[in-house]
């Protein structure tokens, strides 16, 4: 990836990269993989710019070109979207996560093909657009508002540096030590090409004079890791979907119905204690849980509603056993 920074890059270093790159696309050539490069969009050098564009030209059977957009809401200027595609000009452009992944399953005639039948799906206005994965199916909704929240889009973060991964959430593991054969280094890639077999090879850096930092709800990551995510995010089916209303308003009669037969069938000494876990503990991580696979969000209110029917139903056997008995009395 070419790094053009504020002083400007000397000629020979743009040079070095084409030609690292053009042996690359001839590995990948005779490999039969494929290569994924961020649009080249504002290089300030034109005949670099040239020769990149003539050298994807050259090898456009290994070579696909993605954009990569970091959405910030607006709100705390945090990056919480994955960007799926852009529309432009009667173009469509996918992102390099989902290019990833559609060349991950399909070869690349395949991955074309299905790339060109969604581009026409998007070009044509159609609301949502859905590609098929072995065992999964990823929902690519419009992101014409970037300020709008997008569900389908949410990043669930796994993966993350490791100064985010120690600041916030204590792991000091060394990925290099825990992992023996993870060869990071060009000459580990070189010499140990087989473990790269079948996988996904992301090149990035967590360099922070590049400046591509972006602030996430774990706190700031290098973009290398927002690219991370999105791909596995659709490699492992973690895309969050929300349920119909039907199915809502079902989980939440269910809580509400369980929580009540509970206390009507179980003396109160029992039912309080099995209530309370139920209500701290079961439900909070299963309110949790609903909320960050489907954003469903379970009002805690429900098992309390669930126990003042109890109360309520309670009330009323004892009012029609009284009435019952008063009835029986004046007879």
């Amino acid at each position: 990836m070419p790094v053009l920074c504020d002083k400007g890059s000397p000629a020979d270093e743009n040079q070095t990269f084409l030609e690292y790159l053009k042996k690359a696309a001839v590995l990948a050539r005779k490999n039969k993989s494929m290569m994924l490069l961020p649009r080249a969009e504002h290089i300030r050098e034109e005949e670099y710019g040239q020769h990149l564009e003539q050298l994807i030209s050259d090898y456009q059977d290994v070579i696909r070109t993605g954009i990569f957009t970091a959405f910030r809401d607006t709100s705390d200027h945090q990056v919480r979207h994955l960007h799926f595609y852009e529309k432009r000009e009667g173009q469509v452009y996918f992102s390099l996560q989902i290019l990833a992944a559609v060349y991950f399953y399909y070869k690349s005639e395949d991955g074309d093909e299905l790339l060109r039948e969604k581009t026409e799906e998007i070009l044509h206005g159609k609301a949502e657009i859905r590609i098929s994965f072995p065992k999964r199916e990823v929902v690519l909704c419009s992101q014409e508002n970037p300020d709008a929240e997008h569900i389908e889009a949410r990043y669930l973060f796994r993966l993350a540096s490791r100064e985010v991964t120690t600041e916030v959430c204590g792991n000091v593991s060394d990925p290099l030590r825990t992992y023996p054969d993870l060869y990071l280094s060009p000459h580990g890639l070189i010499d140990r090409a087989d473990i790269y077999k079948g996988k996904i090879v992301i090149i990035g850096s967590e360099d922070r004079e590049i400046g591509d930092f972006h602030a996430t709800p774990l706190g700031e990551m290098p973009g290398l890791y927002l690219m991370i995510n999105g791909i596995n995010l659709i490699l492992e089916g973690l895309q969050i979907h929300q349920p119909k209303w039907i199915i809502r308003v079902l989980i939440e009669l269910l809580v509400i119905a369980v929580s009540t037969l509970i206390g009507v069938y179980l003396p109160s000494t029992v039912s309080a204690p099995i209530l309370a876990g139920v209500f701290f503990v079961s439900f909070s991580s299963f309110s949790f849980w609903l909320f960050s696979r489907h954003c469903m969000f379970m009002d805690f209110w429900l098992p309390v509603v669930g126990t003042e029917l109890c109360r309520l139903i309670a009330d009323i056997a004892e009012f029609l056993k009284s009435f019952s008995q008063k009835k029986e009395c004046d007879q």
